[in-house]
Formats: C-alpha cells, sequence, structure tokens
C-alpha cells in the first residue's frame, strides 16, 4: 500500500500543518491497518500509534491539485480522502 498527501502550494507552513493532520487522522480511520502498533524508547516512553508506512506530503499549485484529483477519482483502486473544493472551503481557505 502507498499513501501520499498532497496539499495546495503557497500554504503558511501552520495550514500545511494543520491540513495534513487533518487528512492523516482521516486516513487512520478509513484505513485503520495503517495505524501501526505503540513504539517504546530505550527508556520505555511509549509512542503511540506509529505506522510503518512513509506518508511523503506533497505540494502542488491549486490548479493541478483539481487535475490529479480529477484523474485519481477515474480510478477505484485509489481512496481519495478529500475534494480540493473541501480542501478550499473547510481547512485552508485557498
Amino acid at each position: 500500500m502507498k499513501c501520499t498527501i498532497i496539499l495546495p502550494k503557497g500554504l503558511p507552513a501552520g495550514l500545511q500543518a494543520n491540513a495534513a493532520a487533518i487528512l492523516g487522522i482521516t486516513i487512520g480511520k478509513k484505513l485503520p491497518h495503517i495505524v501501526g502498533e505503540d513504539v517504546y524508547t530505550a527508556d520505555g516512553k511509549c509512542h503511540a500509534g506509529i505506522t510503518e508506512y512513509p506518508v511523503p506530503v506533497l505540494c502542488q499549485t491549486p490548479e493541478a491539485l483539481t487535475e490529479i484529483y480529477e484523474k485519481a477519482k477515474q480510478d477505484k483502486r485509489l481512496m481519495l480522502s478529500i475534494s480540493v473544493d473541501i480542501l478550499k472551503s473547510k481547512i485552508c481557505k485557498i
């Protein structure tokens, strides 16, 4: 399985982090197997649910995001967690 988060280019770092966190939570809910086991440090501190899957976070222009989303929703093998319109209106206000 591969997972990628693609955000609008040009967002301030705080909004990028917020959008990535929200999308990560959505992915964890839709694909609970992606949430890994707890991981413990050498001194016994717990880090809950660390995934074993890499999740690159990429940025694209809003126009490119729309194009990517429209193409991706045609492929039934892909899980899309949010549309560009929802991202624009609810999370990022772009």
